[in-house]
């Protein structure tokens, strides 16, 4: 097991901001980029967060990332949009399509909103949170263009054809929302890289090899070139009986990247693509006469005697809403391989990590 430092959220804030900046980004953009990033590891979604620096960072310098490229509307109706990021950062693209679609949906009861030629966006559901934080319903689906992101297999089949493809889904309640984000595949490939990078084992049948074989290796998922090997795929939700994972992972590629205009085996650049859609309650029911339903429907779940060896029915988001609340008492956890490849990042763009 990997040794942990514990960082506070605002030096960690701090530290992503000026990395960001340093390496060319305009300083109100590298604020909201550090501010979402940072928040995943504080919600636990680490294959999300810092350990994504070194990477932008690359991205950046590959010209893969354009930090202040400016975003266009390609198409708009009274309640759909669909914005082309011109490869900004993708939380940059995601960040204003949620806020696009919530005032949609004020005007129009629904807004509905796209994104193409958009950078990866990190962790979807901090998007569907924010509409639900404004008393609103969220939806949204991801899917990675580009052969060279298409990390999963489709059922029955050994070699990578999808992205992992998530959906996000949020509703509002008095207090923190019922939160869902899930990628379509067993794991993200986020959470492989994190493995990989920490010297940890995946479970058996999440991942297969070049050879189409289950494996615990993280390793095996990009391969060695150098060797030939051309790396394996992760497997859709459900693993070997994956097939519902598959189809779920198909309504996303066609919502967020076919509807999109971004037909993912068309795209020469890895990109994220995305579809969100914003829903304002009061176009159904008043608000609080909602709110009132779900929390009774919310009791009524949880209400469920416990299974064997449980501690009683966890609601989607309560483990997420949780870890931020142990974060911002104690710090955020950071396994060490992490924080030293931070340090070199950091280190090549002469920023400063003194606390």
């Amino acid at each position: 097991m990997s040794d942990m430092k514990k960082f506070p959220i605002e030096y960690l804030l701090d530290v992503t901001k000026r990395i960001f900046a340093s390496a060319g980004t305009p300083p109100a953009d590298a604020g909201l980029v550090a501010k979402l990033i940072v928040q995943a590891n504080v919600r636990g979604l680490d294959s999300h967060g810092i350990i994504r620096i070194p990477q932008y960072v690359a991205r950046i310098g590959e010209g893969r990332i354009v930090p202040g490229a400016p975003m266009e509307t390609v198409v708009e109706t009274g309640s759909t949009a669909l914005l082309n990021v011109n490869w900004n950062f993708g939380q940059l693209g995601a960040h204003r399509a949620a806020t696009m679609a919530m005032e949609k949906a004020r005007d129009h009861g629904v807004g509905c909103v796209g994104l193409h030629r958009s950078e990866h966006v990190g962790c979807l559901g901090l998007f569907t949170e924010m509409i639900a934080r404004q008393g609103m319903i969220g939806l949204a689906m991801c899917s990675g263009a580009a052969p060279s992101g298409h990390w999963v297999a489709a059922w029955g089949g050994r070699e990578g054809r999808m992205g992992t493809n998530p959906i996000s889904f949020a509703a509002p309640t008095s207090g923190d929302p019922i939160l869902v984000d899930v990628a379509t595949s067993t794991l993200s490939e986020g959470k492989v890289r994190y493995a990989r990078d920490c010297g940890r084992k995946l479970p058996d049948q999440w991942v297969l090899d070049a050879d189409g074989r289950p494996t615990d290796d993280p390793g095996a998922l990009y391969g060695d070139p150098g060797d030939g090997d051309p790396g394996g795929a992760i497997l859709p939700l459900g693993g070997l009986l994956g097939y519902k994972g598959f189809g779920f992972s198909m309504i996303a590629a066609v919502l967020s990247s076919l509807l999109m205009r971004a037909a993912d085996h068309r795209m020469e650049q890895e990109s994220n693509n995305l579809w969100i859609l914003a829903i304002d309650v009061g176009a159904f029911m008043p608000p609080e006469e909602f709110r009132q339903d779900l929390e009774e429907y919310i009791a009524y779940v949880k209400s469920s005697q416990p299974a064997a060896g449980a501690e009683g029915v966890v609601l989607p988001g309560e483990l997420d809403f949780a870890k931020q609340r142990a974060c911002e008492k104690e710090g955020v956890p950071v396994p060490d391989e992490i924080w030293s490849q931070i340090e070199e990042v950091a280190g090549s763009l002469n920023v400063s990590l003194d606390e």
